[in-house]
């Protein structure tokens, strides 16, 4: 009789990764590979799916990305990615990253936008997110900052403590980065989003009635919050909506009108911010950072740059044309990823880029 010589699940799983690198699975399905639920994208193969980009001229450039933790500059290891490159061809697929904190990526000549979903497995969440664009015209070696993210998972339900499916959902993040975009609550009234930016999230529920929550979401940690729709919508039909509507712009008038006093009788003394003639210039590093912003982030990045590093927050607001609100939230974000920070001056706020984004050494 044949002697059976047992294998362990870590040494198999540890196998088929190393596979990965090599050739497509052509006869172990993904759901044995990566059991976490994303068997559902394609093989992980870029060589195989970028055959027509490659066929128009030239081969294939050697990109190698060192994963970088963004707050700490700590290599990142032994990690489960997801990526997603966009340019001459959309191609997502899986990698693993292992002791050498580096990721090898084979691509053609050309611009490319490459998203970077980072899991570390022994986390109950999910841990870290890139996004960047490069242009390519040769081999190539980057470093990629990566931001922490953490998931969420949630249900919505009324007032009667029914599951509510179909309920819309939004999320409000004082980071903005990660994938926060709406979504719907499934035929069981859930919903869960994966990539979170770190920090304060806030929310918000609606279908028949709305209804929020704020939650804090912490680096690779799963959170769960459970929002219930308590406040009845106001619709143009019911009959107190002409009320409302006159009570809302009236207030709005007396706001504005005290507003207005307020900016005429301010402090003729309040500090005063020299507009620097000597703009900042741009290390490879920093742009590198400014790459994986939105185009909102990059435009108060550009004023800050030309203005020496510093502005008042109002100023920022009156150079971009930006509502309050979503200044605000810009500043944020960059602050709670270390890029900027904030110094309150009477009444006002000026904003600083920080030393760890100035600092022109390389982490």
């Amino acid at each position: 009789m044949q002697k059976v010589i047992p294998i362990s699940f870590p040494v198999l799983l540890g196998s088929l990764l190393l596979l990965s690198s090599a050739a497509p699975f052509s006869n172990l399905s993904l759901s044995e590979v990566f059991p976490s639920g994303d068997a559902d994208l394609s093989p992980p193969s870029l060589e195989g799916q970028l055959g027509e980009a490659t066929e128009e001229g030239g081969g294939l450039n050697s990109v190698a990305i060192r994963l970088l933790d963004i707050n700490g500059s700590r290599e990142i290891r032994n990690a489960h990615i997801r990526i997603k490159v966009e340019g001459k061809t959309r191609i997502e697929t899986l990698r693993f990253v292992g002791e050498d904190a580096t990721l090898l990526l084979h691509l053609p000549d050309g611009s490319w936008v490459i998203t970077l979903k980072l899991d570390i497995l022994n986390t109950t969440g999910k841990d870290y997110y890139s996004r960047f664009s490069l242009s390519l015209s040769g081999d190539t070696n980057i470093t990629a900052y990566m931001q922490p993210v953490g998931s969420l998972r949630g249900d919505v339900f009324d007032s009667n403590s029914h599951l509510v499916p179909g309920a819309e959902v939004k999320f409000e993040c004082s980071g903005d980065y990660g994938e926060t975009e709406k979504q719907y609550t499934d035929e069981y009234g859930s919903f869960s989003a994966n990539w979170l930016p770190v920090g304060i999230c806030h929310v918000s529920a609606k279908n028949s009635g709305v209804g929020s929550q704020t939650v804090r979401i912490k680096r690779g940690e799963a959170t769960e919050v459970h929002i219930e729709l308590t406040q009845s919508l106001i619709h143009k039909e019911d009959g107190m909506f002409p009320f409302l509507l006159l009570f809302g712009i009236g207030s709005l008038i007396g706001i504005l009108i005290v507003l207005y006093k307020r900016s005429r009788g301010r402090n003729q003394h309040d500090e005063v911010l020299p507009k620097s003639v000597h703009p900042v210039s741009l290390t490879p590093r920093m742009k590198h950072i400014l790459s994986g912003m939105d185009d909102l982030e990059r435009r108060v990045m550009e004023v800050l740059l030309e203005r020496g590093g510093q502005a008042k927050q109002r100023d920022l607001g009156r150079d971009l044309g930006i509502p309050k609100s979503t200044l605000s939230r810009l500043i944020s974000g960059l602050e709670a990823r270390g890029i900027v920070k904030r110094e309150i001056l009477g009444r006002t706020r000026r904003i600083e880029l920080s030393d760890w984004f100035l600092n022109e050494k390389e982490d």
